[in-house]
């Protein structure tokens, strides 16, 4: 942990050194494992990471953690392969993939509960165009929301399900109803920005074809009202009402936003 917080501050040489320590001094001890793997995985270390993380995989403890973290690199080594766009090498970058599932399906057949995981495992099936699997897995994800504590973990469930009905099923309506879902969560982390991405790109992309779709307007309104611009919101559902006068809930929206700009004005 002090290793990431010198790293926060540039001091990469000490954090480096505390690694290297720690490993030399109990490589087996399963903190020093986790950390010192996150560590390297952080830093794009990749094969390093996994050389940590597959001497993890030795204890009997955590497997389903180690298992995980290894399927982080491995996407990672995908997610770079898939990044050299026309130069990409396509075997490669499904033998990433592959070896990715591989451990998440150990991870998850020794820990059902472990719904990261799962929703990893999912978009991976997905990917590998076995859509009935990836549906199937996202629906066991799905039904274990209303139990999950991190709620972290609930926004990545709904911006990866969003992510497969876009990109995969072509399905736009259940795309934005996960992506709106992920909006609703206020961790304002990587998924929660992916998911006011697509939206707006949702949203842009058929304000070009039609710029009276009153849905898409009001799509932006949401997403700039979670981002805290109220102002710009309410400028979008008065656009929306405009397009759809006899919305109601447009109309709630933008009641309740005239209301809050009221307020802070008057502060």
């Amino acid at each position: 942990m002090l290793a990431v917080k010198l790293v926060a501050y540039k001091k990469y040489e000490e954090a480096d050194d505390l690694v290297k320590k720690a490993r030399e001094n109990d490589p087996d001890n399963p903190h020093v494992i986790r950390h010192s793997g996150n560590y390297l995985l952080n830093q794009n270390r990749l094969d390093e990471a996994i050389v940590v993380f597959k001497r993890g995989l030795r204890r009997r403890d955590q497997l389903p953690s180690f298992n995980y973290q290894l399927a982080l690199c491995y996407k990672q080594k995908k997610i770079a392969e898939q990044r050299r766009g026309p130069f990409s090498n396509t075997e490669e970058e499904g033998k990433w993939r592959r070896c990715c599932i591989s451990h998440l399906e150990e991870a998850v057949e020794m820990k059902p509960s472990f719904v990261r995981a799962l929703a990893e495992l999912a978009l991976l099936y997905a990917e590998e165009g076995d859509l009935s699997r990836a549906e199937e897995t996202f629906k066991h994800c799905l039904e274990k929301l209303p139990e999950l504590k991190e709620k972290r973990v609930c926004l990545i469930i709904h911006q990866y399900y969003g992510d497969f009905h876009h990109y995969h099923t072509k399905n736009e309506a259940q795309a934005i109803a996960h992506y709106k879902e992920g909006l609703l969560i206020p961790l304002k982390k990587y998924e929660w920005r992916q998911c006011a991405k697509k939206l707006k790109q949702i949203a842009d992309r058929r304000l070009a074809k039609n710029r009276g779709d009153g849905e898409a307007l009001a799509l932006l309104g949401q997403v700039a009202r979670a981002e805290g611009d109220r102002k710009r919101a309410a400028e979008f559902y008065e656009k929306a009402l405009n397009c759809d006068k006899d919305n109601e809930e447009y109309l709630s929206a933008l009641c309740e936003l005239r209301l809050e700009l009221q307020g802070s004005s008057s502060d």
